[in-house]
């Protein structure tokens, strides 16, 4: 039998899709595309600002950014 659903009970975890357009993200105009690192940097802290602006709770709460990168050949 294959679990399809995980449980986590001791932290909380945010998956966030990185440039926009990898993932399960997208744009409706692609002029939203970045096209160098500093806008992808600068789309991701807009991204986790909104974010804890949103749900403050979770402001109290210990950061700890995991880099996870996904490479298709």
């Amino acid at each position: 039998m294959y679990v399809t659903m995980y449980q986590v009970s001791v932290a909380s975890i945010l998956f966030i899709d990185n440039p926009v357009g990898t993932g399960y993200s997208y744009v409706t105009s692609d002029s939203a595309f970045t096209t160098n690192v500093h806008q992808i940097a600068q789309d991701l802290m807009t991204t986790i600002t909104a974010f804890l602006e949103q749900l403050p709770d979770f402001q109290v709460e210990e950061l700890v950014p995991i880099l996870c990168v996904a490479v298709t050949l």
